[in-house]
């Protein structure tokens, strides 16, 4: 019992100075991290920043004495300064419950950008807005070393995807500087991969009759600038292609009330349309309105359609062909 006793005094006596050790390192470590005073006049800076980049922490240094009668370096502050305004200014340094300190810094104008890496997508076809994802732009300051730039803050400043080309641009914008790279458009009257029909339009469609597209008359539509091709020369009064048209990838759906879609392998996209002649009138939307015109001929349940470019000829643009559904 005696022993029993001795052991459980021993054993209180050692929880009572653990208790007391956590107390004292408990309140050492408080005092280490409770600032006394700050020592402003040991506030420094950069002596050139970046237009319209903030300023790091690390490169910014104010000590303060510490109730534990420690002298060291503050790690939480923040920083205040036009970052849009070019040229010297004064720079705000905040600790909380501390006051605030300043210091004199440049801030060097941004001269350019450049597309260091283009986005992932470097395929469009004809319509397709563009898509900046995966690109890396880096800007170039006055008297600074080039950094990248924010991705999410460049913008599409253009991008003309109404016809076709290997060498097509798009220009992008940041803080009011452009660089543009080049990606290809395939003319696919704007839907993604449709595979061009052969060198006749009846190649791919071995069913059809041989008479499916007439010869015209050298009079046909004479206030028209007709396009430039003997491959494909449809009738100049087709049917109505209202309807849901498949191709090899994509489909086109044209409603009655002038509305639509296309489904490509970028997604849908929504469309308003008309039809006169033979001649197919569309609009997309990628960010802004693009309109693209194509001819067209409608042999039983084919739709086939080649665009037309914007001086009125077809060349280089292939024979696409559609299934009504």
């Amino acid at each position: 019992m005696k022993n029993t006793f001795k052991t459980m005094q021993a054993m209180r006596s050692i929880a009572i100075i653990v208790i007391t050790a956590i107390v004292v390192l408990s309140m050492a470590a408080c005092a280490s991290m409770q600032i006394a005073n700050v020592d402003w006049d040991s506030l420094t800076g950069p002596a050139r920043v970046r237009q319209y980049f903030s300023i790091s922490t690390t490169e910014v240094s104010v000590y303060a004495n510490y109730k534990d009668e420690s002298r060291k370096e503050v790690v939480f502050f923040s920083t205040t300064h036009d970052r849009d305004r070019a040229g010297v200014q004064t720079v705000t340094v905040t600790i909380s419950g501390q006051g605030s300190g300043t210091f004199q810094t440049e801030v060097m104008e941004l001269t350019a950008i450049r597309v260091e890496r283009p986005p992932t997508k470097t395929t469009y076809t004809v319509g397709e807005g563009a898509n900046l994802s995966g690109i890396r732009v880096m800007g170039s300051w006055r008297d600074l070393p080039d950094a990248e730039v924010p991705a999410y803050l460049v913008e599409v400043a253009s991008f003309d995807s109404r016809t076709a080309g290997s060498n097509r641009l798009i220009t992008v914008n940041y803080k009011g500087q452009t660089a543009t790279f080049p990606v290809t458009v395939t003319a696919a009257a704007g839907l993604a991969a449709v595979t061009p029909a052969a060198s006749t339009p009846d190649a791919s469609q071995p069913s059809r009759p041989a008479t499916q597209q007439p010869a015209q008359p050298t009079t046909q539509q004479p206030s028209q600038q007709q396009p430039s091709t003997s491959a494909f020369n449809p009738a100049p009064n087709q049917p109505s292609p209202v309807g849901t048209w498949r191709g090899s990838t994509g489909i086109i759906t044209l409603n009655a009330n002038g509305t639509g879609t296309m489904n490509t392998s970028g997604g849908n996209i929504n469309i308003t349309w008309t039809a006169s002649g033979n001649r197919l009138t569309y609009s997309t939307s990628g960010g802004y309105t693009i309109t693209l015109n194509s001819m067209y001929g409608i042999t039983g349940n084919t739709l086939t359609m080649q665009l037309i470019n914007l001086d009125g000829t077809v060349t280089g643009n292939p024979i696409v062909t559609f299934t009504r559904q």
